[in-house]
Parts: C-alpha cells; structure tokens; sequence
C-alpha cells in the first residue's frame, strides 16, 4: 500500500471532531484524536493516539479538490465529493494503521470515496477495514 490515502468528501458532510471520533470507535480501534483537534483546520498534522501511543498523521486539506489523473474513470462517482482529506504517513506501522482507520471513518459514516492517489485505485470500506485489522494485529 502506498503512503498516502486520499479521501474526498462531501464539504457539507465534514464531520466534527466529535462525529468523527464516535466514527472511529464504531470500528473499534482504540484510535483517539487529540482532544484540542479543530477538524480540518489545524494544517498539516492530526494528532492521535493508538492504544496509547503517538500516531498521528499529516493532514492535507482542499475543500474544492480534483481526482488525480490516475483515478480519471473515478470521475462519475465523485459526485458532490469535492473536499479532499489527504493523509500520509512515515515507515511507522503505527501511522498506516492511523490512517487507515481514519479514511475507512470517513468512508464507513460520511459517505467519502477513499484511493490511492499515485495508482488511481478505490480502496472499499471492506478493504480499509481488513488491511487495519491485519496492520493492528501485526503491530499489538
């Protein structure tokens, strides 16, 4: 998997912090955004823990975002979802499976489209959550 997901969303379907936190609890990783968070506002950086330890991601934010041209036959199903949130992370396991657990959130409670930017591939709900429960239980 490459190091960076993109999501897009729907702007009027950005969640606040603490929808998005019930988000991640549904899928039931112990992922934990910090509680001073401002959703979509602090640039670069989104602080969280994961079973207690740092995992934070970067954070990029566009509200009036493109597919990249990798993902061009994706068009059609981008629809109102114009608002990227583009996460990427270290060689840290940890920040993967933070990301991940993030974009299937997203994906999971707010209706976001989730790929792999540099390849142009959807990564489903199923596929989020399978790739995290293998990454969590390599890593815990």
């Amino acid at each position: 998997m490459a190091r960076t997901l993109n999501v897009y969303l729907d702007p009027t379907r950005l969640p606040e912090r603490a929808a998005f936190q019930a988000a991640i609890q549904k899928l039931g990783f112990p992922l934990r955004l910090d509680e001073a968070w401002a959703p979509f506002s602090a640039p670069d950086y989104l602080p969280c823990t994961l079973a207690g330890e740092d995992a934070g991601v970067n954070l990029r934010f566009e509200r009036d975002a493109a597919l990249p041209e990798a993902a061009a036959a994706l068009q059609p199903q981008q629809g109102a979802r114009s608002a990227l949130v583009g996460l990427s992370w270290s060689t840290d396991r940890r920040e993967e499976l933070a990301a991940t657990i993030l974009a299937a959130a997203l994906v999971g409670s707010f209706d976001a489209l989730a790929l792999e930017p540099e390849r142009g591939v959807r990564k489903s709900l199923s596929g989020l959550k399978a790739h995290a429960r293998e990454l969590y239980e390599g890593t815990f």
